[in-house]
Formats: structure tokens, C-alpha cells, sequence
């Protein structure tokens, strides 16, 4: 039996103070912080594969790509999104549709709207070290829309005044283009695409330059777009650095895709030839 007589009460008051302390500190770090990470918690594919639905960001407002009709996006995009979802979870599956445009894409995959992201994206759109790519599964390229009979040829451009969107990768293309063929163009500068076009419909230029889904969009009548394209951009499906086991079983769906020429047919049935 202890005598309490020998017990030094001052030594065991600072050492259940001590410990005391000790517990508070972890209690207010788990509140704060949240608790310790679980060495088998789920990976975010694991976590993915216990849902049963890829969510998917497409474009809403380039022709061929996806368009939004009646609430429902139509086009190339949706079709590639629907087949990797039942590649993935079965034939009677469907992912998540979900609509951006150039602007609104931004911060779909920081934000984690989304597990996959289409929307006309190429790999210099993204940072390597924060997100992983697929295979391409469209090449886009560089064209011209000018009035009808006046756009044959990117030859044709030379001495000509052509609008540019502000610092676009189409412009870029064109300048190293015109410098390769020892053309000279004229440069205008324009903020937005319909402001391009408007330009060339009032005559301020000869030719509105940019890549060729977007043409498509901004074509009428009157005006044609040159089938003499120039520079190239592959579209790629992207997602966090976190979801490379992801990207990585897309990429051996689009290539099975291609191998087959379902692929191909997707992008023949969505009014493009790759």
C-alpha cells in the first residue's frame, strides 16, 4: 500500500498539470486542423469508383464541340464524355454534364466542379505540375473567315488588313506563318470575337483570323471560312494532378477509340473531319 505520507503532492501536481496541457493542445489541433490522415484512406480514383458517375466539363457554345440546345449540350464533347463514363462504369451509365465556355472554365477543376475537363483545352492552357492530360481527341487548326470569293488561299492575305483577337494563340500562328511565307499582314487587334466581326463586316479588315470551331460559330452569309488552314491545337481532357490513375484509364479509351475509328465516327456524326 502507497503511504501518502512519502507522496511529494507538488512533483505529481506539475506532472498532471503537464499531461493536462498536453491533452488540451491535441484537442485544439483536431479542431483546428481536423484529424490525422488515415494511412488507408481513399484514393480520389477509389473515391470516384464508389460514386459510379464521371463529371464531366464541356463546352456550351462552339459549334461541333458541344452546344447548349433545349438545357441539353449537343456535340462532340458530350458524346466522348458519355462514351468514357460507360467504358468505365457500364453501357447503362451516363456522366454528368457540366456546360462552360472559355471564361467560365477557369477554376472548374481548382474548384473541383468537375472530374474531367474538355472545353476546347490544350495542354499550354494548363500547368504540368498542377494538372495531368490525355491524348488528344480533336485537332483544331488556324483559319480565316473573309467574304465569299476572297478567301482562298492564305496567300491571299498578303498585303491585307486582318483582325486578331488580343494576344490568342491564332494570332501568334498567323504572325509566324505570314514571316515564314515572307508576307505582309496587318495586325488589328480586337478584344472579343464578335467585335472581329464586325470589323470585317464593316470593312475595317480584310479577314478575321482565329481558330476554326470558333469561325464556325461567327460564319454568315456572305462570308466563308478558308479551307487553306495553317498551325494546329490538340484538344486534350484534363484533370487535377490528384486524378492521374483517371487520365491515365482515358487515355486507354480514347486510344481502343481511335484503334476501332469510333472516334472518327463521333467527330464525322458532330459535322467535323478530324
Amino acid at each position: 500500500m502507497m503511504n501518502l505520507k512519502n507522496v511529494d503532492y507538488n512533483s505529481l501536481f506539475k506532472i498532471l498539470t503537464r499531461v493536462l496541457a498536453i491533452i488540451i493542445v491535441v484537442i485544439i489541433s483536431i479542431v483546428v486542423f481536423g484529424a490525422p490522415v488515415q494511412s488507408d484512406k481513399l484514393s480520389s480514383y477509389d473515391m470516384l469508383m464508389e460514386r459510379g458517375i464521371l463529371k464531366v466539363g464541356v463546352c456550351s457554345d462552339v459549334p461541333v464541340l458541344g452546344v447548349l440546345e433545349d438545357e441539353k449540350v449537343i456535340g462532340l464533347e458530350p458524346k466522348i464524355a458519355t462514351k468514357l463514363n460507360q467504358a468505365i462504369f457500364g453501357e447503362d451509365t451516363a456522366p454528368m454534364i457540366v456546360p462552360y465556355n472559355d471564361q467560365t472554365k477557369e477554376y472548374a477543376l481548382a474548384n473541383d466542379e468537375v472530374d474531367l475537363l474538355m472545353c476546347r483545352s490544350d495542354s499550354s492552357m494548363f500547368s504540368s505540375e498542377d494538372y495531368v492530360m490525355s491524348q488528344s481527341y480533336y485537332v483544331d487548326t488556324v483559319s480565316f473567315i473573309a467574304a465569299q470569293g476572297k478567301n482562298k488561299t492564305i496567300d491571299d492575305l498578303n498585303g491585307k488588313k486582318v483582325a486578331c483577337i488580343y494576344k490568342s494563340q491564332a494570332q501568334d500562328a498567323l504572325v509566324s506563318e505570314a514571316n515564314k511565307r515572307e508576307m505582309t499582314v496587318e495586325v488589328l487587334e480586337y478584344a472579343s470575337y464578335p467585335e472581329a466581326m464586325e470589323a470585317l463586316k464593316k470593312n475595317k479588315v480584310d479577314a478575321f483570323v482565329e481558330d476554326s470551331l470558333i469561325l464556325n460559330k461567327y460564319v454568315e452569309s456572305g462570308y466563308s471560312i478558308s479551307k487553306d488552314a495553317f498551325s494546329s491545337m490538340e484538344l486534350v481532357i484534363v484533370a487535377n494532378a490528384s486524378d492521374a490513375a483517371l487520365v491515365g484509364k482515358v487515355d486507354e479509351i480514347i486510344s481502343a477509340m481511335k484503334e476501332s475509328g469510333e472516334l472518327l465516327k463521333l467527330v464525322t456524326d458532330s459535322g467535323a473531319v478530324e
